[in-house]
């Protein structure tokens, strides 16, 4: 994920008429994506291709805070697809 001061995410979906909501957030050297905690069968997958069908799980494992699953991930200059896809 490429991070500049202006930068930002935000992405809502819906799944089985239940939003559900996915927030990047940078802080320093670090970027955190945050999800409800009642979808923890989700895996967070990244790409560098949105067409790709190669996703690939981030290694870092969800750390349950306040009600949410969070991964908090080092920002680099690259630029990632983040996705949450069923176990």
């Amino acid at each position: 994920m490429c991070i500049r001061d202006s930068d930002a995410f935000l992405a809502k979906i819906l799944l089985q008429s239940q939003p559900m909501l996915a927030i990047a957030v940078s802080g320093g050297t670090n970027v955190a994506l945050t999800w409800p905690a009642f979808e923890p069968e989700f895996i967070l997958e990244s790409n560098t291709n949105l067409i790709s069908t190669n996703w690939l799980a981030v290694p870092q494992t969800p750390v349950p805070t306040n009600g949410s699953m969070t991964v908090t991930l080092p920002a680099t200059n690259d630029d990632l697809f983040f996705r949450l896809d069923k176990l």
